[in-house]
């Protein structure tokens, strides 16, 4: 199982990989869209997850260059309401603020690992 985290916060980095590992996957960390693409595409992802702070994101393009089956995960502040609506529009599969992933991301982790 391959998971690719789209993030450049190296403190939530390290407890998302953590509960990664303890799901049982593997887990790519980068800050660039093109490497995430890539690496999801070569690896068979199951999820990426989408840190929402990060600039210059096209999450229309990064969506559709993903491959069939590989679900999205975004999250960011829950005061940038119109970023998260716009994650949701763009088609996202599940769209969270940062602190609802921090507290339920050992859960949702498993949904999405489980249901691929």
């Amino acid at each position: 199982m391959h998971v690719v985290l789209l993030s450049s916060d190296l403190m939530f980095t390290s407890k998302i990989e953590g509960a990664v590992r303890t799901c049982g996957a593997k887990l790519f960390v980068t800050s660039d869209a093109q490497a995430a693409i890539t690496s999801a595409n070569e690896e068979g992802s199951a999820l990426v997850m989408i840190d929402l702070t990060l600039p210059v994101l096209n999450l229309e393009d990064l969506l559709t260059s993903l491959p069939e089956g590989c679900q999205s995960l975004a999250y960011g502040p829950h005061v940038h309401e119109a970023k998260l609506a716009a994650a949701n529009d763009a088609g996202c599969d599940l769209v969270v603020s940062r602190g609802e992933l921090d507290r339920k991301l050992p859960t949702l982790l498993a949904k999405f690992i489980v249901t691929n």
